[in-house]
């Protein structure tokens, strides 16, 4: 299985636990992971994170399309699914029309199209647009942490 990272997944990470300077180790177990395949974001996160002033910047310009991935063909069927759903609801428009422009929307029909699993912080809620569309895929760091961590090597957690 794979996974893709929401953007508050690295703001959260360098700005609480995993600072560069503190837990280098995590940032060196994001890039083996996604050079196996395992974890991954999208390029609509890389730009909102390259929006920052701070070492995650660089970070990301390192990883490139690798790391986050561009959108292809094979998702706009995707993109269907999830507007169809969106404006099934009972959103206010401006919302929807909102969600339909933020990285949010590539991030769902993203998984939606190649069956990875959306980490984030976020939690379901049907107040908020965005938020109860994590309906796809939901799944909370620390757990999503634990499942991966069973997939990379002793020696790679520990170097």
């Amino acid at each position: 299985m794979a996974y893709l990272l929401d953007a508050n997944v690295f703001i959260q990470a360098k700005n609480l636990h995993y600072g560069f300077d503190f837990c280098p180790a995590f940032w060196d177990w994001l890039v083996i992971t996604n050079e196996r395949g395992v974890v991954f974001s999208i390029e609509k996160v890389g730009d909102e994170l390259e929006a920052g002033n701070d070492d995650l910047v660089e970070w990301v310009k390192a990883r490139g399309d690798a790391f986050f991935l561009r959108p292809e063909t094979r998702i706009v069927p995707a993109f269907g699914s999830v507007s169809i759903w969106v404006n099934s609801q009972r959103y206010d428009p401006a919302a929807v029309h909102t969600f339909l422009q933020v990285a949010d929307y590539y991030l769902i029909a993203h998984a939606l199209a190649h069956g990875f699993t959306v980490v984030t912080h976020r939690v379901q809620s049907n107040d908020n647009l965005t938020e109860a569309l994590w309906f796809y895929h939901l799944i909370i760091l620390p757990r999503v942490l634990a499942i991966l961590l069973s997939s990379v090597s002793v020696e790679d957690r520990i170097q």
